[in-house]
């Protein structure tokens, strides 16, 4: 039951991403990213574990190049062999060399030019999610890797999403982790 709950909501938060004038989102997204980093969990982490974004999701390009520029320690996931189960590789920059496309479409670090990175060592990470409820839990995208890796993970999460995306509640199985903050152009909620 909850997995096809989910299933149609992420449908419904797909088509209304779809469905956003790019101009609108830019201008959502440009404002999230500069109340992202004027965080003080962003401000004092000396290392960010983030993702790098499809079309459809918010831009992470300009956080990741700020914090290169500010001299933080980036690393951006990559699929394992195993299902489920990602791995982060530093990188110096998003250029074409240090990335290449897997086996999902989705750009990754490449493993010959970004050494794998002790998800340990940072103190941050931005969450990918479709949608997000009051407590901080997530649609994400069924495939369970940030589910797992959080449930690991000792340090803070946060999510980026556009304020219509963040409702009261969402379905949730026992394995759903929620974030520390969900940061949207209208504020920043605490979550825990």
């Amino acid at each position: 039951m909850i997995r096809n709950d989910k299933a149609e909501l992420r449908k419904a938060y797909t088509d209304a991403r779809k469905a956003m004038p790019a101009e609108t989102k830019s201008e959502l997204e440009r404002k999230i990213t500069q109340r992202f980093l004027k965080t003080l969990g962003y401000q004092y982490a000396s290392g960010l574990l983030i993702y790098m974004s499809t079309a459809g999701e918010i831009d992470t390009a300009a956080i990741i190049r700020q914090a290169i520029a500010d001299g933080k320690n980036v690393a951006l996931p990559r699929c394992t062999e195993q299902r489920g189960v990602m791995r982060f590789h530093r990188v110096g920059s998003i250029a074409a060399d240090d990335m290449i496309l897997n086996r999902f479409g989705l750009l990754e670090p490449n493993p010959e030019t970004c050494p794998i990175a002790d998800a340990a060592e940072y103190g941050l990470c931005v969450v990918p999610a479709l949608a997000f409820d009051a407590e901080g839990y997530r649609l994400g995208y069924g495939g369970g890797y940030y589910d797992r890796f959080l449930a690991e993970y000792g340090g803070i999460a946060v999510g980026l999403a556009f304020s219509g995306n963040v409702v009261k509640a969402l379905p949730r199985g026992r394995y759903d982790k929620n974030v520390d903050l969900i940061v949207t152009e209208k504020g920043i909620r605490r979550t825990k």
